[in-house]
Protein backbone atom coordinates (compact mmCIF):
# COMPACT_ATOMS: atom_id res chain seq x y z
CA UNK A 1 0.00 0.00 0.00
CA UNK A 2 1.31 3.55 -0.91
CA UNK A 3 1.85 5.63 1.75
CA UNK A 4 0.06 8.64 2.43
CA UNK A 5 0.85 12.34 3.83
CA UNK A 6 -1.42 14.87 4.53
CA UNK A 7 0.40 18.44 4.70
CA UNK A 8 -0.01 22.01 4.09
CA UNK A 9 2.43 23.67 1.60
CA UNK A 10 3.44 26.21 4.13
CA UNK A 11 3.80 24.74 7.56
CA UNK A 12 7.49 24.52 8.25
CA UNK A 13 7.18 21.45 10.56
CA UNK A 14 5.62 19.72 6.77
CA UNK A 15 8.40 20.76 4.83
CA UNK A 16 10.95 19.10 7.61
CA UNK A 17 8.62 15.65 6.69
CA UNK A 18 9.37 16.26 3.04
CA UNK A 19 12.48 16.77 3.00
CA UNK A 20 13.11 13.42 4.94
CA UNK A 21 10.45 11.73 2.88
CA UNK A 22 12.62 12.68 -0.18
CA UNK A 23 15.65 11.55 1.17
CA UNK A 24 14.20 8.13 1.93
CA UNK A 25 13.49 7.64 -1.52
CA UNK A 26 10.02 5.63 -0.56
CA UNK A 27 7.01 6.48 -2.81
CA UNK A 28 4.04 8.53 -1.18
CA UNK A 29 1.05 10.01 -2.15
CA UNK A 30 1.33 13.92 -1.24
CA UNK A 31 -2.49 15.08 0.02
CA UNK A 32 -3.03 18.84 0.62
CA UNK A 33 -5.04 19.69 3.45
CA UNK A 34 -7.27 21.88 2.12
CA UNK A 35 -8.55 19.17 -0.63
CA UNK A 36 -8.61 16.26 1.68
CA UNK A 37 -10.01 18.29 5.30
CA UNK A 38 -12.40 15.52 6.15
CA UNK A 39 -10.09 13.12 6.22
CA UNK A 40 -7.15 15.26 7.93
CA UNK A 41 -10.34 16.13 10.41
CA UNK A 42 -11.06 12.00 11.41
CA UNK A 43 -7.31 11.25 11.75
CA UNK A 44 -6.93 14.10 14.54
CA UNK A 45 -6.99 17.19 12.65
CA UNK A 46 -3.29 18.28 12.48
CA UNK A 47 -0.86 18.05 9.56
CA UNK A 48 1.05 16.51 8.94
CA UNK A 49 0.00 13.10 9.28
CA UNK A 50 1.72 9.74 7.33
CA UNK A 51 -0.54 7.32 6.85
CA UNK A 52 1.71 4.13 6.25
CA UNK A 53 -0.33 0.60 5.58
CA UNK A 54 -1.63 0.21 9.32
CA UNK A 55 0.35 2.94 10.75
CA UNK A 56 -1.07 6.64 11.25
CA UNK A 57 1.44 8.64 12.38
CA UNK A 58 1.45 12.63 13.48
CA UNK A 59 3.31 14.95 14.13
CA UNK A 60 6.61 15.62 12.22
CA UNK A 61 9.20 13.98 14.96
CA UNK A 62 7.08 11.21 15.48
CA UNK A 63 6.65 10.49 11.48
CA UNK A 64 10.19 11.48 11.13
CA UNK A 65 11.31 8.81 13.62
CA UNK A 66 8.93 6.41 11.68
CA UNK A 67 10.69 7.25 8.55
CA UNK A 68 14.11 6.55 9.41
CA UNK A 69 13.07 3.18 11.21
CA UNK A 70 11.10 2.24 8.41
CA UNK A 71 12.14 3.38 5.35
CA UNK A 72 15.98 3.57 5.62
CA UNK A 73 15.89 7.86 5.74
CA UNK A 74 19.09 9.40 6.37
CA UNK A 75 20.17 10.16 9.86
CA UNK A 76 21.03 13.75 8.57
CA UNK A 77 19.94 16.07 6.22
CA UNK A 78 22.04 18.57 4.21
CA UNK A 79 20.89 22.54 5.67
CA UNK A 80 20.26 23.47 2.67
CA UNK A 81 16.42 22.63 2.17
CA UNK A 82 15.80 23.89 -1.44
CA UNK A 83 18.52 22.28 -3.14
CA UNK A 84 19.55 18.38 -3.51
CA UNK A 85 22.91 18.13 -4.57
CA UNK A 86 25.78 15.08 -4.98
CA UNK A 87 29.68 15.76 -5.55
CA UNK A 88 30.49 14.78 -8.96
CA UNK A 89 33.68 12.62 -9.53
CA UNK A 90 35.32 14.58 -12.40
CA UNK A 91 35.95 17.84 -13.77
CA UNK A 92 33.13 21.04 -14.07
CA UNK A 93 32.67 20.36 -18.07
CA UNK A 94 32.43 16.43 -17.62
CA UNK A 95 29.60 17.08 -14.60
CA UNK A 96 28.07 19.72 -16.82
CA UNK A 97 28.08 17.13 -19.88
CA UNK A 98 27.22 14.16 -17.58
CA UNK A 99 24.03 16.53 -15.88
CA UNK A 100 22.40 17.69 -19.47
CA UNK A 101 22.48 14.29 -20.54
CA UNK A 102 20.83 13.07 -17.60
CA UNK A 103 18.54 15.69 -18.03
CA UNK A 104 17.78 14.79 -21.57
CA UNK A 105 17.12 11.37 -20.50
CA UNK A 106 14.53 12.33 -18.51
CA UNK A 107 12.82 14.81 -21.36
CA UNK A 108 13.96 17.41 -19.35
CA UNK A 109 16.00 20.20 -22.17
CA UNK A 110 18.38 22.97 -20.84
CA UNK A 111 17.15 26.35 -22.19
CA UNK A 112 19.64 28.72 -20.59
CA UNK A 113 23.51 28.55 -19.45
CA UNK A 114 25.33 31.17 -17.55
CA UNK A 115 28.85 30.92 -17.04
CA UNK A 116 29.27 33.25 -13.84
CA UNK A 117 32.20 33.02 -13.23
CA UNK A 118 33.16 34.17 -16.59
CA UNK A 119 30.48 36.66 -16.71
CA UNK A 120 31.96 38.02 -13.33
CA UNK A 121 35.26 38.40 -14.80
CA UNK A 122 34.50 39.97 -17.45
CA UNK A 123 32.09 42.64 -15.89
CA UNK A 124 33.99 43.53 -12.34
CA UNK A 125 37.38 41.78 -13.57
CA UNK A 126 37.27 39.08 -10.20
CA UNK A 127 38.18 35.55 -9.72
CA UNK A 128 36.47 33.18 -8.41
CA UNK A 129 36.26 29.20 -9.09
CA UNK A 130 34.24 27.70 -11.49
CA UNK A 131 29.92 28.16 -11.74
CA UNK A 132 27.59 27.78 -14.07
CA UNK A 133 23.70 28.20 -13.95
CA UNK A 134 21.71 25.63 -15.85
CA UNK A 135 18.00 26.39 -16.83
CA UNK A 136 16.53 22.58 -17.06
CA UNK A 137 12.52 22.73 -18.47
CA UNK A 138 10.09 19.46 -19.11
CA UNK A 139 8.27 21.43 -22.06
CA UNK A 140 4.99 19.07 -20.79
CA UNK A 141 5.31 19.38 -17.28
CA UNK A 142 6.07 23.64 -18.24
CA UNK A 143 2.53 23.97 -20.10
CA UNK A 144 0.46 21.72 -17.11
CA UNK A 145 2.26 24.14 -14.89
CA UNK A 146 1.81 27.24 -16.70
CA UNK A 147 -2.18 26.55 -17.40
CA UNK A 148 -2.22 25.87 -13.70
CA UNK A 149 -0.56 29.36 -12.40
CA UNK A 150 0.04 31.69 -15.64
CA UNK A 151 2.90 33.49 -13.71
CA UNK A 152 4.69 30.53 -12.74
CA UNK A 153 6.83 31.53 -15.36
CA UNK A 154 8.69 33.80 -12.50
CA UNK A 155 9.77 30.51 -11.22
CA UNK A 156 10.90 28.91 -14.07
CA UNK A 157 13.15 27.17 -15.33
CA UNK A 158 14.30 24.82 -12.82
CA UNK A 159 17.65 25.70 -11.99
CA UNK A 160 20.73 23.08 -11.89
CA UNK A 161 24.11 24.34 -10.92
CA UNK A 162 27.46 23.39 -11.77
CA UNK A 163 30.44 24.62 -9.44
CA UNK A 164 33.71 24.27 -7.62
CA UNK A 165 33.42 24.13 -3.91
CA UNK A 166 36.15 25.31 -1.23
CA UNK A 167 37.33 21.76 -1.29
CA UNK A 168 38.31 21.72 -4.98
CA UNK A 169 35.25 19.39 -5.64
CA UNK A 170 33.41 19.29 -8.30
CA UNK A 171 29.30 19.86 -7.00
CA UNK A 172 26.04 19.39 -8.70
CA UNK A 173 22.62 20.90 -7.20
CA UNK A 174 19.09 20.99 -8.60
CA UNK A 175 16.17 22.83 -7.07
CA UNK A 176 13.82 21.26 -4.92
CA UNK A 177 10.66 22.01 -6.88
CA UNK A 178 7.86 21.45 -3.75
CA UNK A 179 9.66 23.85 -1.90
CA UNK A 180 9.83 26.38 -4.68
CA UNK A 181 6.42 26.01 -5.31
CA UNK A 182 5.47 26.21 -1.71
CA UNK A 183 5.77 30.14 -2.47
CA UNK A 184 2.61 30.06 -4.94
CA UNK A 185 0.33 28.94 -2.12
CA UNK A 186 -1.67 26.65 -4.87
CA UNK A 187 -1.46 22.94 -2.86
CA UNK A 188 -2.86 21.75 -5.92
CA UNK A 189 0.19 21.96 -7.32
CA UNK A 190 2.66 20.21 -5.00
CA UNK A 191 1.48 16.62 -6.51
CA UNK A 192 3.28 18.24 -10.55
CA UNK A 193 6.11 19.56 -7.94
CA UNK A 194 6.80 16.16 -6.55
CA UNK A 195 6.36 14.78 -9.95
CA UNK A 196 9.63 16.94 -10.95
CA UNK A 197 11.33 16.10 -7.92
CA UNK A 198 11.19 12.69 -8.56
CA UNK A 199 12.59 13.26 -12.40
CA UNK A 200 15.28 15.29 -10.64
CA UNK A 201 16.42 13.35 -8.18
CA UNK A 202 16.48 10.78 -10.89
CA UNK A 203 18.51 12.64 -12.71
CA UNK A 204 20.74 13.32 -10.01
CA UNK A 205 21.18 9.48 -8.98
CA UNK A 206 22.36 9.10 -12.31
CA UNK A 207 25.61 11.88 -12.32
CA UNK A 208 25.84 10.55 -9.12
CA UNK A 209 27.06 6.90 -10.40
Amino acid sequence: MTMKLYYQADCPYCQMVLRVLHASGTGCLLLPDVAHREEVEKLGGQVPILVDGEHTIAGSRKIIAHLRDRHHAPAQLDSNDYGMRTVFDGSIEEAEAAVTEALKDIGFGVLTRIDVAATLKKKIDLDRPPYVILGACNPKIASQALEMEPELGLLLPCNVIVYENDEGETVISMIRPVKMLAFVGQPEMLPLAEQVRELLQEALNKVAG
